[in-house]
């Protein structure tokens, strides 16, 4: 399965359940991750759903069992990490850069012992605050992997989980929710939308646009409200489900996560 193919399962898929098992597949055949775990972060009051964890899992049912009943979710370093970091991450990145406290410190090391390596996570924000959460881990240890190994996976990461975000959001939505009413865009807002969506840097769109850097980001907060989205990611992404955007915008460098070279 390549992007294009999850894609256009995703725009087609019938229920929640088999979106899992599309989204399970995808992870596997696109970056590596053979574990996920998906979970409601907040309540999601457009979807009449409170808070969850683990709507979708395949992490050791013991490991899950133990989590519990230790009550991680209220320190996780990895929940902690994500809901300020706003991209797809690597739990090493958390290891590296977030100072933890010795329970903390224990969560991640029980976690590995529970045969989940190489893990990372990935918040997604809906309407209103609600936000989603997935983290993705291998059952085997496998070879070190290069920055660049690791920065690939996460861009898909990033990519895959918005796309599935949203579809699940989609096909959660009530009976009587109402029709979300058609996105209308200005002539300079869908050529905006189309340049960000390429990856370009507000100072190149300015340039190409002959326009001023504040005149892009203000036509970008725009955009950004319209699609009810807080980055340029999940907006991009939006726009594509909704067909604002061709699907070939899924190979832009906007969604290519640089690793973080460490000194």
């Amino acid at each position: 399965m390549d992007l294009a193919q999850f894609i256009q399962a995703c725009d087609d898929v019938p229920d929640v359940t088999q979106l899992y098992a599309l989204f399970g597949r995808a992870l596997e055949d696109l970056c590596g991750y053979d574990r996920v775990v998906f979970s409601l972060v907040s309540n999601h009051p457009s979807l009449d759903l409170r808070a969850q964890h683990g709507l979708m899992c395949t992490y050791p049912e013991d490991w899950m069992s133990h989590y519990a009943m230790c009550n991680y979710a209220s320190i996780d370093p990895v929940k902690s990490f994500g809901i300020s970091a706003r991209r797809a991450f690597s739990w090493h990145e958390v290891l590296l850069q977030m100072p933890l406290t010795r329970t903390q410190r224990l969560c991640m090391d029980e976690c590995q012992a529970a045969s989940l390596y190489g893990g990372a996570a990935v918040g997604m924000w809906g309407p209103n605050g609600e936000v989603g959460g997935l983290g993705v881990a291998k059952s085997t240890r496998g070879a070190p992997e290069s920055a660049k190994e690791t920065a690939f996976k996460l861009s898909m990461l990033n990519i895959l989980s918005h796309y599935f975000y949203i579809t699940f959001c989609s096909l959660s939505q009530p009976e009587n929710h109402p029709v979300a009413p058609t996105i209308s865009l200005t002539p300079k807002e869908n050529i905006v939308l189309q340049k960000i969506a390429l990856g370009q840097k507000d100072d190149t769109v300015a340039q190409e646009m002959n326009i001023s850097k504040y005149a892009v980001d203000f036509h970008v907060r725009h955009i950004l409200k319209k699609f009810n989205s807080t980055n340029r990611v999940s907006a991009v992404v939006k726009a594509l489900k909704g067909g604002y955007l061709d699907i070939k915008t899924c190979e832009s460098p906007l969604f290519h996560v640089s690793p973080r070279v460490e000194k």
